[in-house]
């Protein structure tokens, strides 16, 4: 193949990893790569137009879809000037819902896509509404197969963190809205206080959560666990990564989160605390009121109740209840074991080396 060339661009952290592992696919030689990875930092748009304006072959554009405006801006700043060149474009979709919201990726930006790649054949269905002149794949998270094999063990994450044997690890993983976060953090922490075992809640900050919103959740960290005598942790990427800290946690107590699918795909307790708040950023920000993990069984629903909260809690703890085994199954049906390594990946790259023709 003569020489082409391939731009990626994602800003927030998962999208990054995600790109970075199509860009590592093995592609043919003559492939020259650009990567405008933030891996859950800012990007420089300027940068953007220097690497498009420098292009000198045939080329293509794959972008994330980011979640909040701010964070999208070089996304959409890309996108925007691939149209104008007439170099052909896609987005990735890394999780449910997103192909019909992310209102700042307009509706012209989206009808210009020449391609997309989703989680699953029912995101694809929905998509050609949002995208009606792309190719939808159905390419699945070239992430997710990691998901099922952690590197790590639970006893190891465990004293690594100092988590006592009797103590249940409770994980709340937070997303990037303030708001948000402190009503989830506070429920889970809430209903922590009342379990009939000791708990530790680990306090989990997004790596693209912005860095003025800690001091409120040190303030919670605090104060919040006093009555109660709970034990709470606030923990950042830089002492671990939330992927590992999941390994050695008994339950997830999320608001609508990726960590979900990683627990459900590691078959562990999940369920997600959604608050009015939570929701109505939800149908926002990607284009409806449900969650497909909840709606599909692989989480439980709890609607700001901390008292329903603490008993799902408990029955999920228990791996005898019927809840438990229910969701175990409900798991294993969304995210089967996968049998092959690779096939997002390889999905993905056909369908570019398919625009670099």
């Amino acid at each position: 193949m003569e020489q082409r060339e391939l731009v990626l661009v994602a800003r927030d952290v998962a999208p990054s990893k995600a790109l970075l592992k199509l860009g590592e696919a093995g592609w043919p030689l003559g492939i020259v790569q650009h990567r405008i990875l933030g891996n859950g930092t800012s990007i420089d748009t300027g940068v953007v137009h220097t690497t498009l304006n420098g292009l000198r072959y045939k080329a293509c554009l794959v972008s994330a879809l980011s979640s909040h405006p701010h964070f999208a801006e070089t996304e959409i700043r890309a996108c925007e000037e691939a149209l104008r060149r007439g170099i052909p474009y896609g987005f990735y979709a890394d999780t449910w819902g997103i192909v019909a919201g992310r209102p700042h990726f307009t509706e012209k930006i989206k009808h210009g896509a020449s391609f997309l790649f989703v989680v699953n054949e029912k995101e694809a269905r929905r998509a050609r509404e949002y995208f009606p002149n792309a190719k939808i794949v159905a390419s699945g998270n070239p992430m997710q197969e990691d998901w099922f094999f952690p590197k790590r063990t639970y006893i190891d994450v465990r004293l690594q963190m100092g988590v006592l044997p009797e103590q249940i690890a409770i994980l709340c993983p937070s997303g990037k809205d303030l708001a948000v976060n402190l009503i989830h953090f506070s429920g889970a922490i809430e209903a922590a206080g009342k379990l009939n075992a000791k708990a530790i809640v680990f306090l989990a900050i997004h790596p693209g959560d912005p860095p003025e919103h800690l001091k409120h959740y040190e303030f919670l960290a605090k104060y919040a666990g006093l009555v109660s005598g709970t034990s709470i942790r606030l923990v950042t990427k830089d002492a671990i990564p939330c992927s590992e800290l999941l390994v050695g946690c008994d339950v997830v107590v999320a608001s609508m989160s990726t960590i979900d699918c990683e627990a459900a795909c590691q078959r562990k307790p999940v369920i997600d605390f959604m608050s009015q708040t939570a929701l109505g950023v939800h149908s926002v920000l990607d284009g409806g009121w449900g969650w497909e993990l909840a709606t599909e069984g692989a989480s439980f629903p709890i609607y700001g109740d901390t008292g329903k909260l603490r008993t799902a809690i408990e029955l999920l703890l228990n791996k005898e209840s019927s809840m438990r085994r229910e969701q175990i199954r409900f798991q294993k049906r969304l995210f089967p074991t996968p049998t092959e390594r690779g096939v997002a990946v390889r999905l993905m790259r056909e369908t570019v080396l398919g625009f670099l023709k």
